[in-house]
């Protein structure tokens, strides 16, 4: 299923409730409204926008501003003209709440989650195979797999985060999630390449373990900010990733001459010194994105 077919379904569902709201409310306001008929309308519609945008509070606001303004009106108008308009403000109100809960519910917040999860989590696994493929080739077909599954996974996300009129608030933190996802696939994009490249034996021995343990607390990264998206709380036991960069990075320059002098250095180890540093690129995207979530 690709994005745009998950964004008509969003559409399609935000039209039906909203056509049923402004019926049901055009059609109490003729029978039964002793004041002007777009009280009870405008007032079930500004709820439920503010529902569909996941501001809970604002859709109580709403409300609550429109009676505020009338009251503030009252001095000005004949004594009956607030009670009419205030209970056609009130019925409006409730039925936006009921329609927002119980008719095709949307939450725009929690649609982005769903489709953000499965991303973190293709992100992860993609390179999980990335780093076993550089020590052990018979993964060849798993890093490909991995790679379409990422593909078909980012086609699902939300375009509708950059289309006129989205909340402004929501919008911003959306799109700064998807512009460090796509900095994250490009990278592990990177990664994949450089992971073809034929290395030394001897080094790749003594890189396989730092450089794992390094990808494992990146991948408890990917898990965290995941979980924090599901459950919106913080994840525990994540391990400080520094810690383990600085012990790649120590070993990389231990087994390999790392100086301008070395002017013999072969192109395999300019690529391997270009994997790493991708990795610790990896490393503080994710740690950016954890830290925007606290």
């Amino acid at each position: 299923m690709n994005y745009q077919h998950k964004d008509k379904n969003l559409a399609y569902r935000c039209s039906i409730r909203a056509a049923i709201v402004i019926f049901v409310t055009v059609l109490l306001s003729h029978y039964f409204s002793s004041a002007e008929k777009f009280w009870m309308p405008v007032t079930a519609m500004l709820v439920l926008l503010a529902f569909q945008r996941g501001h809970v509070r604002a859709a109580l606001l709403s409300t609550v501003s429109v009676v505020i303004l009338l009251v503030l009106c009252m001095p000005f108008f004949p004594e009956n003209w607030l009670y009419f308009r205030a209970l056609d403000i009130m019925i409006g109100g409730a039925i936006g709440w009921a329609a927002s809960l119980f008719i095709l519910p949307v939450r725009i917040d929690d649609e982005f989650r769903k489709n953000t999860v499965p991303l973190l989590q293709a992100c992860s696994s993609y390179l999980s195979v990335i780093v076993t493929y550089v020590f052990d080739r018979s993964f060849e077909k798993e890093v490909l797999d991995k790679k379409n599954n990422l593909e078909e996974i980012w086609g699902d996300f939300p375009s509708w985060v950059f289309e006129a009129g989205f909340s402004a608030n929501l919008q911003q933190g959306h799109r700064h999630f998807l512009v460090r996802l796509e900095q994250i696939r490009q990278i592990l994009f990177t990664l994949n390449h450089l992971a073809r490249y034929n290395y030394e034996e001897e080094i790749l021995l003594q890189l396989e373990t730092p450089m794992k343990r390094y990808v494992a607390q990146i991948t408890q990264l990917f898990d965290a900010i995941s979980t924090v998206l599901v459950l919106q709380k913080l994840a525990e036991g994540v391990d400080d990733i520094s810690v383990s960069f600085e012990l790649l990075e120590a070993t990389f320059k231990k087994v390999i001459p790392y100086s301008v002098e070395s002017l013999d250095i072969g192109s395999d180890y300019i690529c391997l010194a270009h994997l790493i540093e991708e990795l610790r690129e990896l490393g503080n995207l994710l740690i950016v994105l954890a830290k925007t979530l606290r």
